[in-house]
Formats: C-alpha cells, sequence, structure tokens
C-alpha cells in the first residue's frame, strides 16, 4: 500500500493476534482528550460535549496534537494514523492536518455491525447493547465531519 503507520505501534494481544496498527502516541493522546473532557470511550451516554471545540484546552490540544502528526510526517512521504476513537474527535484532527497543510484522506471500514459490537463486548467487558450504541454514535459522527472526505 505505501503506507508508513509508525514504529510506535500497538503490539498484537490475544484479540488480535495480527495487531492493531495502531500508533501508541495517537492512542495516548486521544486518551488524554477523552480524560479531559470527562469522556468514557465505552460509556453510553454521549460521547464528546457539544462545547468542546470553544473549550480553552481545544488549543493547547490541537497544538500538541501539531507536534505528534509533525513528527509523523516527517518519516515518511505518506502516513497513515489509525484509531477508531479518532471518530469522535474529527475536527480537531481536521484543523490540526488544515493548518500544517497536510492533505487529509480519511478512510473509512465498514465492518459488520454485529462484528463490531461483539468485538467491544468482549474487549472492553461492556453490555451489547452498549457497544450497539457505541458503534453508532461513532457511525453518525463520522457521517457529520467526514461529509465529502471518507
Amino acid at each position: 500500500m505505501g503506507v508508513s503507520f509508525g514504529k510506535t505501534l500497538i503490539p498484537p494481544a490475544a484479540d488480535n493476534p495480527r495487531g492493531f496498527m495502531e500508533d501508541s502516541d495517537i492512542v495516548a493522546f486521544n486518551k488524554r482528550v477523552f480524560e479531559h473532557f470527562s469522556i468514557d470511550p465505552d460509556a453510553i451516554t454521549k460521547i464528546v460535549p457539544d462545547t468542546w471545540q470553544a473549550d480553552n484546552a481545544y488549543k493547547i490540544f490541537a497544538e500538541e496534537l501539531e507536534e505528534i502528526i509533525e513528527e509523523k510526517s516527517s518519516v515518511a512521504d505518506i502516513f497513515g494514523i489509525k484509531d477508531p476513537r479518532i471518530s469522535l474527535l474529527l475536527p480537531l484532527y481536521k484543523d490540526v492536518f488544515k493548518k500544517l497543510r497536510i492533505n487529509l484522506v480519511l478512510i473509512h471500514v465498514s465492518r459488520h455491525v454485529l462484528e463490531v459490537a461483539h468485538s467491544l463486548q468482549s474487549r472492553n467487558e461492556i453490555p451489547l447493547a452498549h457497544a450497539l450504541e457505541r458503534y453508532g454514535q461513532y457511525q453518525s459522527t463520522i457521517e457529520l465531519y467526514g461529509k465529502g472526505e471518507v
């Protein structure tokens, strides 16, 4: 494919022996954003507050993400990052890529809803109903913020 996913990938695990292809720096960053906004990625409640982009921390997180993306983009002409939680933070990522003048291409890999829900249920030990709700929230966020780019 010719896309570099970097060298700091989360290692394979029993539930994903082929590997996650998720960058540990990106995953850690996303977790910090979620913690700041008191977002539980496995909760059934609304994910991201409507006012999060107006919060003073948004600019601070954008600056931190800029540094991470600049580092990731410096090692390869074409690079990729993957973390399903990025969909919840898509406005932030889009702002940063635009500011850095990096051409952003969103690739939305779609799996059957029950396959994803069962995976979330098993790995995160959450009820199937919560996993289905979470899948729906990820999809609606992608549709809202990824229009014309997915």
